[in-house]
């Protein structure tokens, strides 16, 4: 190993380097212009151990430092570029999430405040859309109006799989079975949309309701709070990585 990170250390192989890492930085800048997403799901990819451990033994130390200096700049923009989602619970003493129904990206951070009431943020699965399955469960967040602090509870978006959340709250009334039930990344272009899951977890027959697709659209990303282009920004960062090379 150590001969062959003096090789990568010497001036030869500076330039080579540079150009690699260069040409990546660009590539990059393309991709995160087209799919945001895409882009953040690849950083994570490549910030494995493995990935780092085969460009070591490929390519030297040398360029293994470059590209993980440049990979260190690039997940700083995916985490600049990640949103904070806020979901109101129990607004108004409704028995209600507000927005129900949400569009989330990798990195994403969905918060939810709980706002009156006694209510729970827990995660089921479509077909039992009143049935604790997974990891997410804020426990009963009992909150008090007007007591100047709300509880919150949140999680991190890691792939962009549908989910589906319910309140488990049972005293005095069921409230799953009222309707109030959640999602993030329902698609709602198949059957499996939130319209269905909630006459599902409502006990109504049949998985569609009258409530149409842009209906349901209406209500995703209301609670979304929108970052700024980050395209200038990684397009900077490319240019003072090769500066300072």
């Amino acid at each position: 190993m150590l001969p062959v990170v003096m090789q990568a250390w010497s001036p030869s192989h500076r330039i080579p380097a540079c150009r690699a890492v260069t040409r990546y930085m660009c590539l990059s800048v393309a991709l995160f212009a087209t799919s945001p997403t895409s882009f953040c799901l690849g950083i994570q990819e490549q910030s494995s151990t493995f990935t780092l451990f085969a460009l070591w033994t490929s390519f030297g130390f040398h360029f293994l430092m470059r590209f993980s200096l440049a990979l260190a700049g690039l997940a700083a923009v995916c985490s600049v570029h990640a949103d904070n989602i806020l979901i109101q619970v129990g607004a108004n003493d409704t028995l209600t999430f507000s927005p129900s129904n949400i569009t989330a990206k990798v990195g994403d951070t969905i918060a939810f405040q709980f706002q009156s009431k006694n209510h729970s943020v827990t995660q089921s699965s479509f077909t039992s859309p009143c049935v604790k399955s997974g990891v997410v469960d804020s426990g009963f967040q009992l909150a008090t109006p007007g007591s100047g602090q709300l509880p919150e509870y949140s999680f991190n978006v890691t792939d962009l799989n549908p989910l589906w959340f319910f309140c488990a709250q049972t005293n005095p009334a069921n409230h799953c079975n009222a309707g109030m039930v959640f999602s993030v990344n329902a698609d709602e272009t198949s059957p499996k949309t939130f319209a269905a899951f909630q006459a599902l977890a409502e006990g109504k027959s049949g998985a569609a309701s009258s409530t149409s697709a842009a209906g349901a659209a209406a209500k995703t990303g209301a609670g979304i709070r929108v970052n700024t282009n980050f395209l200038t920004v990684l397009v900077s960062l490319g240019i003072a990585v090769h500066l300072l090379w």
